[in-house]
């Protein structure tokens, strides 16, 4: 595949002429290229295709592959792109997009595209067109909190949705910490489809990645992340327990680290923790169902070299704890439960953290060996496993004050989990 990638005011999409290539899968090429941690980065990919009604066809496509009706930026880009290609020689040009027909008129000098004038229409407000979820005809200049502040927005169509604002300074804002998406989706994949280059020749296990995209279309773009990816790329180290259907607590550091990083904080390597052993006996589930005579696997945990304060609270049993290992859980078969004692239907973790922003995890087990992690990240983390827990998840959030929430499952548990159908109470 042939692309250029290309800017306008810091809009940088991918793009390619589909007038002389032929591609398919629109949707997930769209979500590989635009992925800025593992392919060529972007706000997503254009597509210059031939039209029946204009000169040109001009398909966009979101980092998360739903498309997307027009771009402003991207448009004038297909514009510059079209004439010094030699595509056309034209400097009046139609567009064909799904937002309508769109003129552009350009400048030439020396043989290049140095100017664009684009006549996009007239902005939009209509709240049901943009589309905003909200009861308001209009939301213009309303107050919305993110994290510690709030601003005043205003929801605006032209072409692509946006919200906009005004501010005193853009060098003073924090566009990384509030621009950013706070919710996140990850389900993460099992070892059979990780390391399915691993089985016979014969085996055929089910597309558990087909399923895991199915999931993340169905999510609202910027909230979904691809834990397998990262899992991918670090297939030299034992990513799952042999006896057991957890990933280890090495493969969960790594997708933290990933997913820190995209959330705008500062992850510890590594290095910046101790590695414990705390058994070489583990037997887990998998043992527990078929038996036989497998070698037991360890468990490692990470403590970090600063120092930590914990509190602990875990709220059914109304106990508190400083030490978010429980060792007692190796003296029994159940030893995975080291961590927070096993399924509970609610923990809240207080730290020594400086950083200002909470957590809650909405969880199933795979989570346990995460959590850890996240601690150093945040001045609070609490996790609910929705299998346990029968209050009101949203009454919760709302008095938890939450500046970041993350949804994390397994993908076997995630499919079987009857109990996510308490996310709308």
């Amino acid at each position: 595949m042939k692309f250029t990638k290309m800017q306008a005011f810091g809009n940088d999409y991918v793009y390619i002429d589909a007038i002389h290539q032929k591609l398919n899968n629109l949707p997930e090429l769209a979500r590989f290229v635009s992925d800025r941690h593992f392919a060529i980065g972007s706000d997503g990919m254009v597509l210059i295709c031939p039209s029946d009604k204009g000169d040109f066809r001009m398909r966009m496509f979101n980092p998360d592959g739903s498309e997307g009706e027009m771009c402003g930026n991207a448009l004038r880009s297909v514009g510059k792109y079209v004439y010094d290609h030699r595509l056309t020689d034209q400097t009046d040009l139609v567009i064909e997009t799904l937002g309508g027909m769109q003129h552009l008129n350009l400048t030439v000098k020396d043989g290049l595209v140095s100017n664009i004038r684009a006549d996009i229409g007239e902005p939009r407000l209509d709240t049901k067109v943009i589309p905003v979820n909200t009861d308001l005809p209009q939301f213009v200049d309303q107050p919305v909190k993110v994290l510690d502040r709030t601003f005043h927005i205003t929801a605006v169509s032209w072409g692509n949705p946006h919200c906009a604002m005004f501010v005193d300074s853009v060098a003073d804002l924090d566009v990384e910490k509030y621009g950013k998406e706070h919710v996140t989706a990850m389900v993460v994949p099992n070892a059979v489809d990780i390391l399915k280059d691993l089985l016979p020749k014969n085996a055929k296990p089910y597309d558990e990645e087909v399923y895991l995209r199915s999931i993340a279309d169905a999510m609202p773009q910027g909230t979904w992340f691809d834990s397998g990816s990262v899992l991918r790329d670090h297939e030299d180290i034992q990513l799952y327990y042999r006896t057991d259907h957890h990933w280890t607590t090495e493969a969960a550091y790594y997708v933290y680290a990933a997913w820190a990083k995209e959330k705008g904080l500062s992850p510890l390597a590594l290095s910046d923790y101790t590695k414990e052993t705390v058994t070489e006996d583990f037997y887990g589930t998998i043992d527990a169902k078929v038996g036989g005579k497998n070698k037991s696997d360890a468990i490692h945990v990470y403590k970090t070299k600063k120092k930590a304060k914990y509190q602990v609270t875990y709220v059914a049993k109304n106990e508190t704890a400083d030490d978010i290992y429980q060792y007692d859980y190796l003296n029994t078969r159940d030893k995975y439960s080291i961590y927070f004692g096993g399924n509970q239907s609610l923990v809240e973790v207080k730290t020594n953290s400086k950083s200002k922003r909470k957590l809650l995890v909405v969880q199933d087990s795979y989570a346990h060996c995460f959590i850890p992690f996240t601690l150093h990240d945040f001045s609070e983390v609490d996790f609910v496993d929705l299998r346990y827990y029968n209050e009101s998840l949203k009454e919760y959030m709302e008095k938890g004050d939450y500046t970041d929430v993350l949804f994390l499952y397994n993908a076997a548990g995630f499919a079987e989990d009857s109990s996510l159908i308490k996310l709308g109470n």
